[in-house]
């Protein structure tokens, strides 16, 4: 999110076909929970793209697999609970986990907790590559930025992800796990118009764009309509796509559909463009030709969304349990398991702790602090 808003691109790639439409700047990878490890031709350690899935998944679940996991590496190192998961619904199988990551180790010739904090290093790794790819790739430095941590897995590797980008702070928010159903039931319905230009922002090609932008209106208005959209619901987001003449991508700009001048819409489409050369590719040819290839209209009927819940003012939690846990390159050390529920409003924890909830659990590693807010997202201040 840039300013709470959230990146788009208009061009992605799915299954290695590329597909020309508006859609989030999201970059997804297979280092989920499931993701095997495994020993490669080279004799390095791998782990991905190949999952488990759900069914047999880990070695862990008991259900038959047999292949070593990310899961089962944070089983063993204590970070995942050796009993059970899902508050308790699901029985957790250590000695199986240990059996599979034992078998790695023996390839690696280095102890099973050797092998299992790389198994979680090397997920980290391209976790941290991914997140590289759409900020520092897209001129933003990530120290600039909070990292949101969520489904069941996220919290478990946000603060190794965080410590390895220089991000100070992560936000875990409540139920993480369910985080996309609840953005999918509140999300504001949305649609799309594009068209195509292919202008030179000359006084001729504001012209077109202005038709091209009275056409837009049209169709967004008659989407509005045929929707049952109250007029107090309608808004139209505007962007263009433009590129030096000759280049095969454009980037998106914001367009205000106010009135001015054509030479003077013109000078502030092309300063635009070469700010945002400058800052997604380090340079601006000023002396290049700029041209608008599209307007788009992102037509939102603003729908009610429910207001999000306080948490009731109650005593600071206290630890429901304790076990040892390996957090870094070093000996186990006993760490309090709090159950997030029971955590109040403002109260704080310093690592080293383990925070439980049904579908997610969250380390609080060594030298770290954990703050709630009072809509019980938790708040990590990462150390150095």
């Amino acid at each position: 999110l840039l300013g709470g808003v959230p990146a788009e691109v208009s061009t992605r790639e799915l299954a290695g076909f590329p597909i020309r439409l508006p859609s989030m700047d999201v970059n997804a990878i297979g280092a989920g929970g499931g993701s095997i490890a495994r020993v490669g031709r080279d004799g390095l350690l791998k782990v991905g793209p190949r999952s488990a899935g759900a069914t047999p998944g880990p070695a862990c679940y008991g259900l038959g697999g047999e292949d070593a996991t990310v899961t089962d590496a944070n089983v063993l190192l204590g970070r995942l609970s050796g009993e059970s998961l899902l508050g308790g619904r699901m029985p957790i199988h250590r000695e199986l986990s240990e059996r599979v990551i034992h078998r790695i180790a023996d390839q690696l010739s280095i102890g099973v907790d050797a092998t299992s904090l790389g198994i979680l290093q090397v997920a980290c790794a391209r976790m941290v590559t991914a997140i590289r790819s759409v900020s520092l790739e897209r001129g933003h430095d990530p120290r600039d930025f909070a990292l949101f941590a969520y489904g069941g897995a996220g919290a478990l590797h946000a603060s190794e992800v965080s410590r390895e980008l220089a991000m100070g702070i992560v936000i875990v928010p409540p139920s993480p796990g369910i985080l996309c159903a609840e953005g999918a039931m509140n999300a504001q319905l949305t649609t799309d118009f594009v068209r195509t230009l292919l202008v030179r922002p000359t006084e001729d090609g504001i012209r077109t764009l202005r038709n091209a932008h009275a056409a837009l209106s049209r169709q967004a208005t008659d989407w509005f309509d045929a929707e049952k959209v109250d007029s107090g619901c309608r808004t139209i987001h505007w962007t263009l796509g433009a590129r030096y003449a000759g280049q095969n991508y454009e980037l998106s700009l914001p367009f205000s559909p106010e009135v001015h001048p054509g030479q003077a819409l013109a000078g502030r489409i092309t300063d635009a463009f070469h700010a945002a050369h400058e800052t997604q590719y380090g340079f601006a040819s000023r002396a290049e030709a700029v041209q608008v290839v599209s307007l788009a209209a992102k037509a939102v009927a603003v729908l009610g969304s429910p207001s999000l819940p306080l948490l009731d003012p109650k005593p600071d939690g206290k630890p429901a349990r304790w076990r040892e846990v390996l957090f870094r390159d070093a000996a186990r050390v006993p760490a309090p398991v709090f159950d997030r529920g029971d955590l109040a409003p403002g109260q704080a924890l310093s690592g080293p702790a383990v925070i439980e909830e049904m579908d997610s659990t969250i380390p609080v590693f060594p030298g770290d602090r954990c703050q709630v807010d009072r809509f019980g997202n938790l708040i990590l201040e990462i150390a150095a």
